[in-house]
């Protein structure tokens, strides 16, 4: 499925881009940089889009109902070890999130 590309104003410069998404609240990427705003382009960005949508299909399971990979508490969320594989994640506490460290990003994968 093909998305069509239409133009949008950013609501913060006015200036106009032609994108497949956007609304009325619609910043683009300079702007969007400026007021620290999510990259909709990054790998983190859509490696967690994609599994939000994964979980909203029934194919990832609330990480709530399961247990932490290394510490076997609850798990609270899922965690990427590497972006460029936006479905490989585990499902971890976030003591146990946060002391695994930042996820590889695809420039340091193939740095």
């Amino acid at each position: 499925m093909t998305q069509k590309l239409r133009r949008f104003v950013c609501a913060n410069c006015k200036c106009s881009e032609m994108t497949t998404g956007g609304g009325i609240n619609y910043h683009c990427a300079e702007c969007r940089k400026e007021k620290g705003m999510p990259d909709l382009t990054s790998p983190q960005y859509l490696a967690h889009q994609a599994v939000a949508k994964a979980r909203k299909a029934g194919l990832l399971a609330d990480p709530k109902t399961l247990s932490c990979v290394d510490c076997q508490g609850p798990a609270i969320e899922y965690d990427h070890r590497d972006y460029s594989k936006p479905l490989a994640v585990e499902p971890v506490c976030r003591r146990c999130n946060l002391r695994r460290g930042p996820a590889l990003t695809q420039e340091a994968s193939h740095g």
